[in-house]
């Protein structure tokens, strides 16, 4: 039987990935769901071949790497998104190949992305949950979601927070627990969330709150690289049907708009375009 959750830690990740992957072995150990847990050196270079030799020891159907997140502003929030390049690859060591991203899984996306939201506030800690734009490696075949403690060495090591994120990938995972495949979300209804910031939050929003799935995250500052192709790869790559567009119209000037519109309406069929 196919085991849906597996997790990858890299073992060059020593504090956040760390942090969360104990948290959750404990968690497993005293509960029903099942889980796998596999590490890599690195787990932004992990590689199709690779995954599938694990997939031959323990069969699974999609993986969620627990992981840091670092950037210069180092504000504490709580993160997570589907690798991917949408541009071309300018630091190797981010993994992953140019324009090329990895299978979305919307569903899996919006069942933590609501959990771990509900969480923070039932547990009241000050730490803001935001999704992120598809961004480094790997670029893989299979369903991959990175989730994340940011943005310093202080936050990577709260136990607090590993506990969070841990306890939320369990109810996560145990929402998944009886489904041996990925076929059943292809009658699910998803879109591509286009614009907006590198941390979206007027997408986080209506993931929380509305009915909205999203199975890949492009921002404002990677729109210039969305062509044709680049648009049906994600419609390609995505587990749920994707259904269409929904776009930040302020963020994006009146040429980029017209161009994407353009190029969305020259796909394989006919896609929603939503302004919000």
């Amino acid at each position: 039987m196919i085991t849906m959750g597996t997790i990858i830690t890299g073992k060059n990740d020593i504090y956040a990935a760390k942090n969360i992957t104990d948290n959750l072995r404990e968690l497993v150990m005293n509960s029903n769901t099942k889980a796998n847990f596999f590490e890599v050196d690195n787990a932004l270079l992990i590689t199709d071949d690779q995954i599938n030799q694990l997939k031959l020891i323990k069969p699974f159907s999609f993986l969620v790497v627990p992981s840091k997140h670092k950037s210069e502003s180092a504000f504490p929030c709580l993160t997570a998104h589907f690798p991917g390049n949408v541009c071309e690859v300018t630091n190797t060591m981010m993994g992953g190949e140019s324009k090329k991203l990895s299978i979305g899984f919307g569903s899996l996306l919006k069942t933590y992305i609501q959990i771990l939201y509900e969480e923070v506030i039932n547990s009241n800690l000050n730490i803001e949950v935001v999704i992120e734009q598809d961004h480094h490696g790997p670029s893989l075949n299979t369903p991959i979601m990175f989730v994340e403690i940011g943005s310093d060495e202080q936050n990577w090591k709260n136990q607090t927070y590993g506990k969070c994120v841990a306890n939320c990938i369990l109810k996560t995972f145990e929402k998944f627990d009886n489904d041996d495949n990925l076929d059943a979300y292809r009658k699910f209804s998803s879109f591509i969330a286009i614009g907006n910031t590198h941390y979206p939050k007027k997408f986080t929003e209506l993931l929380i709150n509305s009915d909205y799935i999203f199975s890949h995250v492009f921002s404002k500052y990677v729109v210039d690289c969305l062509d044709k192709e680049m648009l049906q790869q994600a419609i390609n790559k995505s587990v749920e049907t994707v259904k269409g567009f929904v776009i930040d119209k302020k963020s994006l000037n009146a040429s980029q708009r017209e161009i994407l519109t353009n190029s969305i309406r020259t796909l394989d069929k006919d896609y929603e375009i939503v302004y919000v």
